[in-house]
């Protein structure tokens, strides 16, 4: 019998997967403080719910939310993309050269979309690799909001990153939070590079007891045998060994 070795996948809507396309954003007003400066809107791929059922019938939220950042987080990289080649290309107007305003105006818009790109990713790097930190976010009335997730609190308490001012307001505690995951990747990169010597050592000492046994094979053909003193397929740390032992009875 062949075992099936094939992985298990996602696939989201049975289509080929893509890139998110940019749309001009029409402004109703009629006058716009930077008119040079295009506005966009991205249209990202659909996540259908109907896709991440579990089993046992139950809607796999957590699973949806995962897919659903990972969509977000290519729609702001494509804003990204359409606004730096909106000042690229308008930078490059020798005539008309950006104004200070301009520039500034799309500073802060280039700001804002790397803060939603870093915020989605971090998002989504932490339902990868410690899920226990957020959990599915649900509206007043308790139901869950699909796609949505929210920090743990409880696991964040756990982790000492909540603090409470004078007025007894709670706020993350962002310095411990990081110094904590800073110790613990250390700690990770310190056992992994452990291993790494372990492994190096181990394969210095295998080839260091290859070499032996070749040079002691040739000495014993070009001698006509083998040390008197030692034993047959003895290497020089067993013959060392053995004599200690001798020595010490």
């Amino acid at each position: 019998m062949v075992e099936d070795t094939q992985q298990e996948t996602i696939d989201i809507d049975n289509e080929e997967f893509n890139p998110p396309t940019g749309i001009l954003k029409k402004d109703k007003e009629s006058k716009k403080p930077f008119p040079r400066i295009n506005e966009w809107e991205v249209k990202i791929q659909e996540v259908k719910e109907e896709n991440f059922k579990l089993e046992n019938g139950e809607f796999d939220s957590f699973g949806y939310s995962r897919a659903t950042q990972a969509s977000y987080l290519f729609g702001y990289c494509k804003i990204l993309q359409l606004t730096l080649n909106d000042k690229i290309m308008l930078g490059q107007n020798k005539e008309n050269p950006l104004t200070d305003d301009e520039i500034m105006e799309f500073y802060k818009r280039q700001e804002q979309s790397l803060i939603k790109l870093c915020e989605t990713y971090s998002l989504l790097e932490i339902m990868n690799t410690d899920p226990d930190l957020v959990r599915p976010l649900k509206d007043k009335e308790g139901n869950l909001i699909p796609g949505k997730v929210a920090l743990n609190p409880e696991k964040l308490k756990e982790m000492g990153g909540v603090i409470k001012d004078d007025k007894g307001v709670a706020s993350l505690n962002w310095n411990h939070l990081k110094e904590k995951y800073d110790r613990e990747m250390a700690l990770r990169k310190g056992v992994e590079k452990d291993g790494e010597v372990s492994d190096a050592n181990l394969k210095k000492n295998l080839e260091y007891l290859n070499e032996r046994r070749v040079s002691d094979s040739k000495s014993s053909e070009e001698g006509g045998g083998i040390n008197e003193e030692s034993e047959e397929g003895e290497n020089d740390r067993e013959i060392l060994y053995r004599q200690s032992i001798k020595e010490s009875e």
